[in-house]
């Protein structure tokens, strides 16, 4: 397989080891995940001509003496100083094997409240949430990238106001991505412009807020700044397909993922354009794959082992969902594509499920989920692909483009122009192609105001901020409908929307059954990179880090993305 020249930029400054090649890493990864050398050769032909990848973890690790091959994990975390220190520690250590942490707040006593064994009084959440970011300052991912975690904290703990506010100061909580957990009850206040009541997690009620002026203040400060995000942690625990294990706190980093306290997943993308023909293959493929990895691999606690040995949650999603639909001439904002979302991805369930219940049966091993048997906790999530689809060379999981026409400095500032090859193919089948249209996509990185290009193309080729509230929301529920755990994506706002807008999408995604939500609005972060004449961003597009800026140019030190002033 003959991969793009940014394809193998990135492999070779992160994945591959000293020597290797593509052919190489594939037989790595194949050969340690697979039982025998059938399902090593089905393994190596799925990897190594990109019908699917697996997380980073797995491409990375399997195969070398860095035994872990998860990428989400979620910690438990107790109100006293041995579990707090507990979970610093053990936090450091899926670091270095390779992982991202999300942690639940919600049992730690607020700022202020009384400590009955020093007669002293608590420092709180937030505090304690600098401490995790100064440890993940120290410890790289498997040494390789930026630290990664999440943390939340329920809409009803006393100290949800300082919370909200915790990363509105410039560099605070670099680490962190932030959500908060909203219950319905204070989504029905909300709407009531009623109060509801602060709970402490050792005093118990301890005041009430205005519901309605609490969510109008997560979404200023998401206007703002891209943060917090929400978590319908209701909606969640509601559609958690094993009650019986426990209940959902938190995500991993990216939100993706609901998993119960020292639990762990792997995930894996399917290449749609790949497989769409031999769709049913395909996702048992990767079934069997994914758990394979769950046998595979090593933890890097013993209490996560034995959580996932109980649970095998595995998170199956995929990338390239703008290709598809360009390819098809279908516009990323229409009833027909989100038509299509449904379809396929209930395609994707009914196969993943049915082959989940045949090696429940082939093990004689059975987990009793809400809708009927099968080997697998949790079958499908959409993650946000990140490097894999850079390597993959298609579009980031089901997001829209971001932008048509950029700069990749991939690694260490080497740089790749880049402009959409669906798009300039149809432009020059349609004999649209010239230097002046050239010109005037990579200015913009848009064509919305290109006189010559017709507006079936211009619908089709859409970038994230110009699409609406409304098409970026009811994409992700069409998925969601389907999808066993939850959804990464980003709901893409222009630069002069508005707070009401934020609190339109709030509304709208709770109502329309997603799991959680995040918004940015462009150009919403000071000490930002032009993308183009008209965009901005400061939150990477594929794994939604944190970008570093250097003399015009924007990079991720989580993936290796990057753009520059065109």
């Amino acid at each position: 397989m003959k991969l793009s020249e940014n394809a193998e930029t990135v492999l070779a400054k992160r994945y591959y080891l000293p020597g290797e090649d593509w052919d190489g890493l594939c037989k790595r990864v194949s050969d340690a995940v697979g039982k025998d050398e059938e399902s090593r050769k089905k393994y190596f032909d799925a990897i190594n001509n990109l019908y699917f990848l697996p997380n980073s973890p797995t491409l990375m690790n399997a195969g070398t003496n860095l035994p872990n091959l998860s990428a989400c994990f979620v910690l438990n975390l107790d109100d006293s100083m041995e579990s707090i220190m507990d979970t610093a520690k053990n936090m450091a250590l899926v670091f270095k094997s390779g992982g991202g942490v999300g942690i639940s707040f919600d049992n730690i006593r607020e700022k202020d409240a009384r400590v009955s064994e020093t007669n002293g009084v608590a420092s709180g959440v937030v505090s304690f949430m600098e401490l995790y970011n100064s440890v993940a300052n120290c410890v790289k991912q498997g040494g390789k990238r930026r630290a990664a975690l999440m943390g939340s904290l329920r809409v009803d703990h006393p100290e949800i106001l300082n919370f909200i506010d915790c990363k509105l100061e410039k560099n605070k909580l670099n680490n962190f991505n932030i959500s908060v957990c909203v219950t319905d009850k204070f989504m029905k206040a909300a709407e009531n412009g009623e109060e509801y009541e602060l709970i402490s997690p050792v005093n118990g009620v301890v005041g009430k807020l205005n519901a309605r002026d609490v969510l109008l203040r997560i979404a200023e400060n998401a206007h703002e700044n891209g943060e917090p995000g929400i978590l319908f942690i209701d909606t969640a625990n509601k559609y958690n397909p094993i009650p019986q294990f426990g209940k959902y706190k938190t995500t991993n980093p990216c939100g993706e993922v609901y998993l119960l306290e020292n639990e762990a997943c792997n995930l894996l993308s399917l290449n749609i354009i790949r497989v769409i023909d031999n769709l049913e293959y395909y996702v048992r493929l990767s079934v069997r794959f994914l758990n394979d990895v769950i046998d595979a691999g090593k933890y890097p606690l013993p209490q996560i082992h034995e959580q996932v040995k109980k649970t095998r949650k595995i998170g199956l999603g995929i990338m390239g969902w703008a290709d598809y639909l360009a390819l098809q001439k279908i516009p990323y904002d229409s009833k027909t594509a989100r038509k299509m979302a449904e379809d396929i991805e209930a395609q994707i369930y009914e196969y993943a499920n049915d082959e989940s219940l045949k090696i429940a049966v082939e093990k004689n091993e059975f987990i009793d989920t809400i809708d009927g048997l099968r080997y697998n906790g949790t079958l499908l999530t959409i993650a946000p692909t990140g490097t894999i689809s850079m390597i993959a060379d298609c579009s980031s999981s089901i997001e829209p483009y971001f932008a048509l026409a950029y700069t990749k400095n991939v690694m260490d500032g080497h740089s790749l122009k880049y402009i959409n090859p669906i798009l300039l193919q149809i432009l020059e089948d349609e004999g649209l192609w010239c230097s002046e249209v050239k010109a005037q996509i990579i200015k913009t990185g848009s064509i919305q105001n290109i006189d010559t290009i017709p507006q079936s193309i211009k619908d089709v080729f859409k970038t994230a901020n110009e699409i609406s509230i409304s098409g970026h929301v009811k994409m992700q529920s069409a998925f969601q409908k389907y999808v066993d755990n939850s959804i990464s994506k980003t709901i893409n706002l222009q630069s002069d929307a508005t707070v009401n807008d934020v609190l339109l999408a709030y509304v709208m995604a709770y109502n329309e059954g997603c799991k959680g939500i995040t918004v940015y609005r462009d150009g919403s972060r000071n000490n930002q990179v032009l993308t183009t004449s008209k965009s901005k961003i400061d939150k990477c597009p594929e794994c939604k880090t944190k970008l570093s800026h250097n003399e015009g140019c924007a990079t991720c030190p989580g993936c290796g993305w990057s753009l520059c002033t065109i």
